[in-house]
């Protein structure tokens, strides 16, 4: 008894509560609807009278409320100028916001903002290599590229599989169907723990004998006794076990990471499928570096004495850091060590070469200073950290304004009142300023990825374009140098935002009590 009269109430309080929020234009049709749902006494057929009366009614307070925002421009000279403005504001508002997200370059920016708001730093090359494309995506590439015999396809797919032994096989296949993209194995042993490592750098060397990154990375595989191969040697005795084959790889003439065509083979199958700065950023995490900690050390060893064998180990070393230097397409890692190594090189020789090689020598010193001082841009640094915040500021903003455009218009549909219409106008003139003001701060960032999406072969970017997009990730490191979290920051802004509101709202009644109180 007590449940059927429970709904029966609720049935009741539903139909009016709609009657008296909407007001629909329905004149005696509110008072039969409630006349007839007193007749009902079944709970619930009471209820369903009720929630179809609730939709007549909504239907007829929306459809009243569009006729009206629908009137012809002469019908609006009648309404407050505040009313039109707010009107014309929002229409505008929406229109621009609609036109400017068809550029691509904003649709990119806001794409950028919020995948790195989202995810955080562990977008980019910090750690460990993520998935970045599914298994079950990869696998249907593997099959497309399988019927199509495409080599290439087949290589990429086999560097993005976390799966080793798939990745081994789909590598195995790849390089069956073309030889050139054998490198693809050093991506591959370059993995932690990937299985079958010495097989995979035994290939290499066969494939490309001269190049001493291959025998590098064979010189990381081997352990001191007793150590691991994440320990850092500090100092050299002579009697390390992976020095003869440090050895070897120096006195090789060429120097390739392969990090130019595992560049070039990523971008292209990235902008191929639509991807962005980041899929690109994250995918190029896989490619691995080899410890170069020791051979700077080793460097340093090899450089003791003054003797013509010091002489032709600096030689080398120079040839091998000046290559280095060049090896830029991913990291600029290997060009720092590179710089640096050259730079030992350089300096042994200006004190026991030639002549003619001492002269050379000096020059060539103070022209890496000054290179290595050219390339460390810190001013560029912050602005470009400045332009990212902004972007994703005003990503933020704009969302704001959209839910406060929503919450203005249901506003007005439903109540009279002059703090809606200022509101419309308000979050509308937001949500313009955001988007121009985002697309402007993104330009930097949107020409860059331009000049990494060209294919002109003779213009080969460098990483740190890719590189710049980190700036995305300032807040995040922000907020982890205070030992905190980047939601701790939103919450205070959003705190600071509510409690700015309640304090205008409170000035602009204010004006209003003392008015009373005086009369």
């Amino acid at each position: 008894m007590i449940r059927t009269a429970s709904i029966l109430h609720l049935s009741e309080w539903l139909l009016r509560l709609a009657i008296r929020v909407i007001s629909p234009q329905l004149p005696g049709w509110d008072q039969a609807m409630l006349a007839e749902l007193q007749v009902v006494q079944k709970p619930l057929e009471a209820f369903s009278w009720s929630l179809g009366c609730v939709w007549v009614v909504v239907q007829e307070g929306i459809s009243r409320k569009f006729a009206e925002f629908s009137r012809p421009l002469t019908q609006c000279k009648k309404e407050g100028l505040m009313m039109r403005n707010a009107k014309a504001t929002a229409i505008a508002a929406i229109l621009v916001t609609f036109l400017v997200f068809t550029f691509t370059s904003f649709h990119q920016a806001m794409h950028v903002a919020a995948e790195s708001l989202i995810e955080g730093p562990e977008l980019g090359m910090h750690g460990e290599s993520q998935d970045k494309v599914s298994t079950s995506e990869l696998d249907q590439l593997r099959k497309n590229a399988e019927q199509q015999q495409d080599a290439k396809l087949l290589a990429y797919v086999s560097i993005n599989d976390p799966r080793s032994e798939v990745a081994q096989a789909t590598a195995d296949r790849a390089v069956s169907l073309d030889a050139q993209w054998t490198w693809v194995y050093y991506v591959l042993a370059g993995r932690t723990n990937f299985p079958n490592q010495k097989m995979l750098i035994a290939k290499l060397q066969q494939w490309d004998p001269q190049n001493s990154a291959n025998y590098f990375l064979e010189a990381d595989q081997i352990t001191n006794p007793g150590a691991t191969i994440s320990t850092w040697e500090t100092t050299l005795t002579g009697s390390e076990a992976w020095l003869p084959a440090e050895a070897r790889a120096l006195s090789l003439p060429k120097y390739d990471s392969y990090s130019r065509q595992h560049f070039n083979l990523e971008r292209e199958i990235v902008l191929k499928s639509g991807g962005g700065p980041f899929r690109l950023y994250r995918e190029l995490a896989a490619h691995p570096f080899a410890r170069l900690d020791r051979l700077h050390l080793y460097s340093g060893f090899a450089l003791q004495g003054s003797t013509a064998e010091t002489a032709r180990q600096a030689r080398q070393l120079i040839s091998l850091g000046e290559q280095m230097s060049d090896d830029n397409a991913i990291s600029q890692v290997a060009p720092f060590f590179g710089g640096n190594i050259a730079q030992m090189g350089y300096k042994k020789l200006a004190a026991i070469g030639t002549p003619e090689e001492r002269v050379f020598a000096a020059a060539r010193i103070e022209q890496l200073h000054i290179q290595a001082v050219s390339n460390a841009y810190p001013w560029l640094d912050d602005t470009l950290a400045a332009n990212a915040v902004v972007v994703q500021l005003c990503l933020m903003t704009i969302l704001a304004s959209t839910l406060l455009m929503a919450v203005s218009f249901l506003g007005i549909l439903f109540h009279r009142g002059k703090s809606m219409h200022a509101l419309l106008w308000g979050s509308s003139t937001l949500m313009v300023a955001s988007c121009i003001v985002g697309y402007v701060s993104y330009m930097p960032f949107a020409q860059m990825w331009k000049e990494l999406a060209s294919q002109n072969i003779y213009i080969q970017p460098s990483s740190s374009l890719l590189f710049a997009f980190n700036s995305f990730f300032t807040a995040h490191h922000f907020a982890q140098g205070n030992h905190t979290s980047l939601a701790v920051y939103g919450w205070n802004a959003l705190i600071f935002v509510l409690v700015a509101m309640l304090l205008v709202l409170t000035a602009r009644k204010l004006p209003m009590h003392r008015v009373v109180a005086q009369a």
